[in-house]
C-alpha cells in the first residue's frame, strides 16, 4: 500500500539531482530526492575535513547554467561568491610551464616564452575557441532539450547550431593542425578538457574538446565555500519549495505496472511512496538494480543506443603539507603531465587548498591530486593500495623537499585509513562506510554518441514516467552538462503533466477588470 504520494522523485544527490530537484520543486511539483548512496561534498578523518575532491565552477559563464541558477533563484548570491581564477590554470610539461590566463598580453607573453616558433599558430588557437564558445554559448541560450528525440527536439537544436564548423557529431579540422602530432602544446589543451567530462577523453569530438578546453580557460571561478557551499544552498532551495531531501535514504526496488512507473520501495524502513515521475541521476548500472526484471525493461533502449561502460574512475589523494614545501609559482589549479602522458600516472590535476587553513595550531597548505585511473584498477584491490605511494613518488618531481614537510595524507577511495607520516602510523577512519572504490566517479565509453559529439543516452525512457538525467545523457559537457541534462529533465517533467500544464494555461476568455 502506498503510504506517501509525490509528482517526482530523484534519485541520487549529486549535483545534477539537486540541480533537477531544485527546478521541479520551483515549478510546483511536490517533490522527494534520494540521497541512494551518493557521498557527501566532503568528509571527516584524521581529525579534519577533506574535500571529496578537487572542485571549481569552470561552467560558470555557460548560458545553461545562468539560466537554471536564475530559475531557482540562487544567481545572485553565487555571483557574489565567485571570484575568476587568474590564471586559469597552469601547465606543468617535462620542459616548458605555461600559465594559460585570460589576459591578451600576459598569454602571448607565456607563448612567446615556451613556444616561440609557434606563437601565430597558437594565438589562432585561441582566437576560434572564443568564436566557437561564444557560438555554443548563443545555442545553449535557446530553450534545447539535449539529447533530442522528437521532431521538433532536433528541429529546434539543428537551427540552434546551424552554419557552424563542425558538423551535427561534433567533429571538424583538427583546430591544432599546424602543429605536429607529438607536439606538447596538444597535452596543455587535452590533459585539463580529460579532467573536466564525463566522457572517456579519447572518445571527445572537436567540439567538446573545444568547449572544455574553452571552459576551463575562460570560466574558470573559484567559488567561496567550494562544492559544498552549493550542495547546502541547493537542499535549502528544494526546502524551501516543500520539497523533502532524505540523503541516508535509498530506493530499494521500483514498482512498474503497465509500462509506467508507479512508485518506489525504500531501504531498510520498506516504505512504499507512490509518484508519477521518477528522474534516475546516477550511473545505468545502479538503476538496472532496482528494476523488477534487472534492466530488462531497458534492453529496447540499449539495443538502439548501446550501453554506456565505466572507462575511467576519479582516484583522490590530499597530501597535508606545510607552506614552505609548496613552491611560489604553483597556480592555485595546475596540470602535471609526465613523458608518457598515456600512462595511468601520465596526468595528474593538481589544486591547492586555501592559504590561512591551519592544523592542531600550526598553518599548513593542502594539496588535492586527480588521476584518472582505467576502471579496471578500480577492481584491482591490491593496485588499489599501492597507488598512493605511486602518486607521492610523481609529487617529489614537483616538490623535491616533499617528506621533509609532509603532515598526513589521505584518499577516500583506496580502502586505507589516514597516513601520519610524523608518528608513522596510519589512522582509521572514523566513517569508513562512506569510503572505498564505489565512492569513485566515472568517466563512460558510449557505443554512439548524439548530438554534437557530447550527448549520449536520451532522457526519455521505453518506462513511462523515468527519465534518465546521469553522466550518460551529456557527458561530453561536464558540469555544463549536468546543468543542462537538469534544465532537460525538469523541461521533460513539466511537459508530461498535461493536468498542471492545462491548469497554468491562460483563459481564453477572460473577464474584463474595472
Amino acid at each position: 500500500m502506498i503510504q506517501r504520494y509525490y509528482d517526482v522523485v530523484v534519485l541520487g544527490t549529486g549535483l545534477r539531482g539537486l540541480l533537477a530537484g531544485a527546478l521541479v520543486a520551483k515549478r510546483g511539483f511536490r517533490v522527494l530526492v534520494l540521497g541512494q548512496g551518493h557521498p557527501s561534498a566532503d568528509y571527516e578523518a584524521g581529525g579534519r575535513r577533506w574535500p571529496r575532491r578537487p572542485y571549481r565552477f569552470v561552467a560558470a559563464r555557460s548560458p545553461i547554467a545562468q539560466r537554471v541558477l536564475a530559475d531557482i533563484a540562487l544567481h545572485q548570491e553565487l555571483r557574489r561568491r565567485s571570484q575568476p581564477l587568474e590564471p586559469s590554470f597552469q601547465v606543468i610539461l617535462p620542459s616548458q610551464r605555461l600559465d594559460v590566463t585570460t589576459e591578451p598580453a600576459f598569454l602571448a607573453s607565456e607563448l612567446d616564452r615556451e613556444f616561440p616558433t609557434v606563437k601565430r599558430a597558437l594565438e589562432d588557437f585561441h582566437a576560434l575557441t572564443r568564436r566557437e564558445m561564444a557560438a555554443l554559448d548563443r545555442a545553449l541560450a535557446r530553450p534545447l532539450v539535449v539529447p533530442p528525440e522528437t521532431f521538433f527536439e532536433r528541429r529546434e537544436l539543428a537551427r540552434a547550431v546551424a552554419g557552424r564548423r563542425t558538423g551535427r557529431d561534433g567533429q571538424g579540422p583538427d583546430p591544432l593542425g599546424e602543429l605536429s602530432r607529438e607536439h606538447p602544446f596538444r597535452e596543455v589543451v587535452a590533459t585539463p578538457a580529460a579532467f573536466s567530462v564525463d566522457l572517456d577523453p579519447a572518445s571527445l569530438s572537436t567540439l567538446g574538446l573545444l568547449r572544455a578546453y574553452g571552459s576551463w580557460w575562460l570560466g574558470a571561478t573559484r567559488l567561496e565555500g567550494g562544492y559544498g557551499w552549493l550542495e547546502g544552498a541547493l537542499i535549502a532551495k528544494i526546502r524551501a519549495a516543500n520539497g523533502e531531501v532524505r540523503a541516508s535514504q535509498r530506493a530499494e526496488s521500483l514498482e512498474i505496472r503497465r509500462g509506467a512507473v508507479q512508485g518506489l520501495e525504500l531501504a531498510r524502513t520498506g516504505e512504499r511512496v507512490g509518484c508519477r515521475h521518477l528522474v534516475e541521476t546516477g550511473s545505468v548500472e545502479g538503476l538496472q538494480t532496482l528494476l523488477p526484471h534487472r534492466g530488462a525493461e531497458l534492453g529496447e533502449l540499449f539495443a538502439r543506443q548501446g550501453e554506456p561502460t565505466p572507462r575511467r574512475l576519479r582516484y583522490v589523494l590530499h597530501v597535508l603539507l606545510r607552506p614552505e614545501a609548496v613552491p611560489e609559482g604553483l597556480a592555485p589549479d595546475a596540470f602535471l603531465v609526465g613523458e608518457a602522458p598515456g600512462e595511468v600516472l601520465g596526468r595528474l590535476r593538481l589544486q591547492l587548498g586555501p592559504e590561512d587553513e591551519r592544523h592542531e595550531g600550526e598553518p599548513v597548505r593542502r594539496l588535492s591530486v586527480e588521476v584518472l585511473l582505467p576502471a579496471r584498477l578500480g577492481r584491482e584491490p591490491a593496485a588499489l593500495g599501492r597507488l598512493r605511494e605511486r602518486v607521492l613518488a610523481k609529487l617529489r618531481r614537483l616538490l623535491p623537499f616533499l617528506d621533509e614537510h609532509l603532515i598526513l595524507v589521505d584518499s577516500p577511495h583506496d580502502g586505507r585509513g589516514v597516513d601520519d607520516p610524523r608518528a608513522a602510523v596510519e589512522r582509521p577512519a572514523s566513517d569508513p562506510w562512506s569510503r572505498g572504490p564505489d565512492t569513485m566517479e566515472a568517466q563512460y565509453a558510449t557505443p554512439a554518441t548524439g548530438a554534437l559529439g557530447v550527448a549520449g543516452l536520451p532522457l526519455r525512457t521505453p518506462l513511462r514516467g523515468l527519465l534518465l538525467a546521469g553522466p550518460h545523457a551529456a557527458p561530453g559537457l561536464g558540469e555544463e552538462g549536468a546543468f543542462l541534462t537538469a534544465w532537460s529533465a525538469a523541461r521533460l517533467v513539466d511537459r508530461g503533466d498535461r493536468r498542471r500544464a492545462f491548469l497554468r494555461r491562460p483563459a481564453r476568455f477572460a473577464k474584463p477588470t474595472l
